[in-house]
């Protein structure tokens, strides 16, 4: 259907606002990444699929703060074994995203410099490329 977009992208959202906060049950959350995550697939650069990808930043670093809570709790409980195996839970699950995301941030942040250009046309400006 041509509103199965719209629907999913609802859907996400309805996922996101049913959840009660880091320390609760994650699953609503989980629910909006899997779909968040499938809308970008399916409806890459359309509409829906910018907005899943936008709205999904957030949810990941959400998501990433609750495995770091169960970490501190094992680390305050000085269970050393279980914070080694969740930081490398954390890491095999979060590691790609958290960087990906924060090289999309210095994107956006990146200075505009001018390309040179052929006499008679208008410069071209682009963003400098990533550090």
């Amino acid at each position: 259907s041509a509103e199965s977009p719209y629907v999913e992208l609802q859907a996400a959202r309805a996922h996101v606002h049913s959840a009660n906060g880091t320390g609760r049950d994650r699953q609503p959350l989980e629910r909006a990444l899997a779909i968040y995550d499938e809308m970008v697939r399916k409806y890459e650069g359309t509409a829906y699929g910018i907005a899943a990808e936008h709205e999904r930043g957030p949810l990941v670093d959400q998501l990433a703060a609750y495995d770091r809570l169960i970490i501190n709790f094992y680390r305050q409980r000085e269970n050393e074994a279980a914070v080694k195996d969740r930081e490398r839970q954390f890491q095999e699950r979060w590691g790609n995203r958290l960087t990906a995301a924060k090289q999309d941030e210095a994107a956006k942040d990146a200075p505009l410099r001018a390309v040179p250009h052929p006499v008679g046309q208008e410069p071209v400006v682009e963003a400098d490329p990533l550090p």
